[in-house]
């Protein structure tokens, strides 16, 4: 599992479970942070986050599940395209736009 406790660190592309680490200030992803992560399945995000940058998750195509944290309002064009095996997004919310 990989920890991120600063988002100016890269994710490393053969990544398979990453943890983003709370009480660090990372509040957003910037657009195509995860880009082309194909090994990704799983990431662990903190209630902080609040936005997700375009094309942030795009061709992650072993990204089977991500939560949502509660605090998010903004998810980026083609955010996830090329997620292809992505089965579940789980939301505390019931609207997000």
């Amino acid at each position: 599992m990989i920890t991120i406790s600063n988002i100016n660190e890269r994710v490393p592309r053969d990544a398979q479970f990453v943890t983003i680490s709370d009480g660090f200030g990372i509040t957003e992803f910037p657009n195509g942070y995860f880009k082309e992560c194909h090994h990704l399945k799983y990431i662990q995000m903190p209630d902080d986050i609040c936005k997700i940058g375009d094309f942030a998750f795009f061709a992650c195509r072993s990204l089977r599940y991500i939560e949502l944290p509660k605090k998010l309002y903004s998810i980026g064009e083609y955010c996830f395209h090329g997620c292809v095996n992505l089965n579940l997004i789980d939301t505390y919310f019931s609207e997000l736009f």
